[in-house]
C-alpha cells in the first residue's frame, strides 16, 4: 500500500504556508490511507509511517449548527480548556516566536499505574477566508528539561483543519501521531486509537455547543490567536534560539512530519494522550477478561472527560 507522501524538506522554526498546505493535503488525500471506522458521521482512518510503530490517526466528521469560528476558538482557548480538562496538571505558553507560533507547556495526570505525561510542543496556526489549519510538534527547550514525576510525551504531528461549509456547519479532520513514551506496545495504542477515536468528536461537540456563552462572561475580547497584539508572552531575541534543540529534521518523513523537528504542539488537545491515559486502565483489563472469558465492565467516564488538540 502506497503511503501518504510529505516531503517537506528541513522545517524550519516558522511554518511556511508551503507546510501548511502539506498539512492539509496530508489531512485530505485518500493516498495511503486505511478506513477503520465510519458510524453516524464519523470516519476514522490510519495510515503507517517510517517514523514511528505508532500508526498516524485521521478523524474527519462535519459539526452541524457549530461554526468553524467557534470551534477554532474551542481550540485555541487556554482559559476554556482549564473550565472543562480537570485531568490537566498545567498548561501555559513559555514564549511567541511570532504571530502565529508559539512554544508551550502541557501536562496531564494519568491513572495509576501510568505515570503522568508532559509536553512541550511548537504550535503553528493559519487562517484563510473560510479555513482554519493548527498543527503542533514536540521541541526540546533548555528552561524546560525533563520533568520529576512526568514521562516526556512527543508529538510527531497533531492538527486540525477546518473548513467552513456552506450551510455554516464546520467540516473538521484531526490527524494525530504521538509516542507517549513508556512501557505500552504500539500495537495496543493504535488498536485503542481507532476505538476511542469517534469520542474525539463527541467531545469537541459537546464543548463547543457551551463556548459562546462561557466566553461572554469570561473576556469576551480577549483572543490572542486572532489578535497578535493581545499576546503578552515573550519573544525571544535570535540569540537566544540557542535554547531550542531540535529534535530531529523532518527530511524524509513519508507520512508526516517527521519526528526530528523542533516542532511544537498545541497546547490544545492531544487527543491521542487520552488513548494512552486509557490503555493501561481500559484495554489491558478488556484483553484480560477475553482470556479468563469474564466479562467486564469498563468505566468510561475517566476516557470521557479527558478527551477533547492533544
Amino acid at each position: 500500500m502506497a503511503q501518504p507522501v510529505t516531503n517537506l524538506g528541513v522545517v524550519p522554526k516558522l511554518a511556511t504556508d508551503e507546510d501548511f498546505d502539506h498539512f492539509k493535503k496530508l489531512a485530505e488525500s485518500d493516498d495511503g490511507w486505511t478506513r477503520q471506522y465510519d458510524s453516524n458521521g464519523i470516519v476514522v482512518w490510519t495510515a503507517t509511517t517510517e517514523n514511528s510503530s505508532i500508526k498516524l490517526l485521521r478523524v474527519q466528521h462535519v459539526f452541524r449548527d457549530i461554526s468553524t469560528e467557534v470551534l477554532y476558538d474551542v481550540i485555541h482557548d487556554p482559559d476554556y480548556r482549564r473550565e472543562w480538562d480537570e485531568h490537566m496538571v498545567d498548561g501555559f505558553e513559555i514564549c511567541t516566536l511570532d504571530a502565529t507560533n508559539d512554544i508551550g507547556y502541557y501536562s496531564v495526570a494519568c491513572p495509576f499505574p501510568v505515570k503522568n505525561r508532559d509536553f512541550v510542543n511548537m504550535r503553528s496556526w493559519r487562517v484563510t477566508d473560510n479555513e482554519y489549519i493548527i498543527f503542533n510538534h514536540s521541541v526540546r527547550h533548555k528552561d524546560h528539561p525533563d520533568k520529576k514525576g512526568f514521562v516526556r510525551a512527543f508529538s510527531f504531528l497533531t492538527g486540525y483543519l477546518l473548513r467552513a461549509q456552506e450551510d455554516g456547519s464546520c467540516g473538521f479532520s484531526y490527524l494525530t501521531q504521538t509516542d507517549m513514551k513508556g512501557w505500552i506496545p504500539a500495537w495496543v495504542t493504535n488498536k485503542a486509537a481507532v476505538f476511542f477515536a469517534p469520542k474525539i468528536v463527541e467531545k469537541l461537540d459537546k464543548v463547543s455547543r457551551g463556548y459562546i456563552e462561557w466566553k461572554q462572561q469570561n473576556k469576551p475580547e480577549w483572543k490572542p490567536w486572532l489578535h497578535p497584539e493581545q499576546m503578552t508572552t515573550p519573544t525571544p531575541l535570535v540569540s537566544d534560539y540557542s535554547l531550542f534543540f531540535p529534535v530531529q529534521h523532518i527530511s524524509s518523513y513519508r507520512g508526516v512530519f517527521v519526528a526530528d523537528i523542533a516542532g511544537f504542539s498545541v497546547a490544545p488537545i492531544p487527543w491521542s494522550f487520552a488513548v494512552w491515559v486509557w490503555l493501561s486502565y481500559g484495554v489491558w483489563c478488556t484483553l484480560l477478561a477475553h482470556v479468563c472469558n469474564i466479562k467486564i465492565s469498563l468505566n468510561l467516564s475517566y476516557m470521557d472527560s479527558v478527551i477533547k488538540n492533544g
